[in-house]
């Protein structure tokens, strides 16, 4: 494809320059005059590349859906995927996220479409959500994703981040608000999609959730340092909420610490076995913790016939929670 010059312009000295190679591209700068520089780039030496590339408008208004998942399968194993910061990129439905991708969003948003009444969220998972591995190799760098409640007739099943059976992933710096249902989500069922693995969250904030700001629900080797959860609303309504759901989906060595729980409608952070034998909490433990304000126990570990084996509470503080800070431990859990 031949770049040509307009009228007596000039193209580094030239009348035109040539992209002859697959995902080739030209930079331009001009003097303000009728000089133009021209720098060649190629995938390989700029390997970035945004939503709008795939037909993205990311306006506030215009369904990006069927670009922002264009843009996700394009990048896989092939580009950084990058959103500028100010764009807001709306979506009337989920989108699902490959494996072998990296997200920078920082300053952006990704937000749910008004009245979009179909479920919402960027999915770790597989195409039919949840019942088969989910992808591997993924990592998200800041942004605001928006689940847009109060415009919706929810609440829905999926998170705004949404991970099961996923492995091998960082969640950083990133903010979660107005959820439809948990702000973040991350499990999965040993029988099935397998329980997510090898996942790295840190300052992740939850906001205004309709159900918990993180719930796990089936993990391994987990790890979340320094976050802030406020606001959730609904049962169970939790800051933290650390469950089965059935024997396939326990939760086993993985750390918080460092995080803020406060103004919830439940629990600043429940550790919850829910009375299934062999689903218990395993080797883990939580410390620097702060819970204030919260409608129910700061710190709650239910008292159910499955013990939370081995888990622990270390450093944790708080004040004018409804059910009282401590909840229901024994005395080993106690800071």
């Amino acid at each position: 494809m031949t770049i040509q010059r307009a009228g007596s312009d000039t193209i580094n000295g030239a009348t035109s320059v040539v992209i002859n190679v697959a995902y080739g591209r030209y930079e331009f700068r001009s003097d303000g005059v009728s000089k133009w520089s021209a720098v060649a780039t190629s995938s390989n030496s700029l390997p970035i590349r945004t939503p709008m590339d795939y037909g993205a408008v990311c306006d506030g208004s215009t369904d990006d859906r069927t670009a922002i998942q264009a843009w996700l399968n394009a990048i896989s194993g092939a580009y950084i995927g990058m959103l500028p910061p100010g764009k807001v990129c709306t979506y009337s439905q989920f989108v699902i996220v490959p494996s072998n991708v990296t997200i920078f969003a920082y300053g952006a948003t990704f937000k749910a479409r008004n009245g979009a009444n179909a479920a919402t969220g960027f999915l770790l998972t597989d195409l039919t959500g949840g019942t088969a591995a989910g992808p591997s190799n993924v990592a998200i760098y800041g942004g605001t994703w928006d689940g847009n409640k109060a415009n919706r007739t929810g609440p829905f099943s999926y998170a705004n981040i949404y991970a099961a059976g996923a492995s091998n992933v960082t969640v950083q710096d990133v903010i979660s608000i107005n959820c439809t249902a948990d702000c973040f989500y991350f499990g999965g069922n040993s029988t099935t999609t397998g329980v997510s693995t090898n996942v790295h969250a840190s300052n992740l904030t939850g906001r205004a959730a309709q159900r918990n700001g993180i719930s796990l629900v089936g993990v391994q080797n987990f790890r979340l340092d320094g976050c802030l959860m406020t606001g959730s609303v609904t049962a169970p309504g939790h800051g933290i909420d650390v469950e089965p759901d059935d024997l396939n989906t326990a939760n086993s060595d993985f750390v918080i610490s460092n995080c803020n729980l406060s103004g919830n409608g439940g629990a600043g952070i429940a550790i919850n076995p829910a009375a299934i034998a062999g689903a218990a909490v395993n080797r883990s433990m939580a410390f620097g913790l702060s819970a204030n304000s919260n409608g129910a126990c700061g710190f709650d570990q239910y008292v159910t016939t499955a013990n939370a084996a081995g888990f622990r509470f270390i450093g944790a503080s708080g004040a004018f929670n409804t059910g009282g800070t401590f909840c229901n431990l024994a005395a080993d859990k106690v800071p």
